[in-house]
């Protein structure tokens, strides 16, 4: 694998929910975090979530797969009492071979 992303829509207010990405390239036995989403991003407040017209965000994954054929995403998602204002939407995988 060359360029490799997570893509993925979320949005997050003022509070502590957040998504973290890792990847394994052992099958699990290890991760590696390769980017986290929480309301310090640009774009973390969009409106319009009832039709989930939310923008594309991506997280770069290609250091922690260069050079492998296969690897496992694991997307961890932490809320607190604010959690009905956290979502996590569409998630993807871009890469080149």
């Amino acid at each position: 694998l060359r360029a490799t992303y997570a893509t993925f829509s979320a949005r997050a207010f003022d509070d502590s929910s957040s998504v973290e990405f890792a990847v394994s390239t052992d099958g699990g036995t290890s991760w590696t975090t390769c980017g986290r989403f929480d309301n310090s991003w640009q774009n973390s407040y969009p409106q319009g979530i009832r039709d989930w017209n939310i923008p594309s965000q991506s997280i770069d994954l290609t250091a922690a797969v260069a050079g492998k054929q296969e690897f496992l995403l694991r997307a961890t998602l932490r809320v607190n009492a604010a959690d009905e204002r956290f979502a996590l939407g569409r998630i993807g995988v871009m890469t080149a071979d």
